[in-house]
């Protein structure tokens, strides 16, 4: 897939282009850190996890694009895995994009079991 493909398929589409500022997400990977160091793994993992889409973004800026659609996170890997970032670091966070939307769906089937 290429920018023209994500642009056609309605995953992202241009804007102005801006400044490679990642300084927020460098704060939440600085929070994140300490959260870890505290055993708070599970939140600090979520914020790491915000850290890279953050970062992503930006990027995505930077080239005039933004993510859009109910699968924005979903769309700002797509646009990392064309950019040729890292791929492994990619893929990690993606798998965890779609861990996370499975244990929502089986928390949500649990919830809905107990209710009705």
């Amino acid at each position: 897939m290429n920018f023209d493909e994500l642009l056609k398929n309605n995953k992202i589409e241009k804007v102005e282009k801006s400044d490679f500022d990642i300084s927020l997400a460098e704060k939440d990977l600085d929070f994140a850190k300490k959260g870890i160091e505290t055993g708070n793994y599970d939140r600090g993992m979520a914020v790491i996890y915000e850290a890279v889409l953050r970062a992503g973004n930006k990027l995505m800026n930077f080239y005039g694009f933004r993510a859009i659609g109910k699968e924005h996170h979903k769309n700002t890997f797509e646009f990392l895995k064309i950019v040729s970032f890292d791929k492994e670091i990619i893929e990690y966070f993606d798998n965890i994009r779609k861990k996370g939307i499975i244990l929502f769906i089986v928390m949500l089937l649990i919830f809905l079991r107990k209710r009705f």
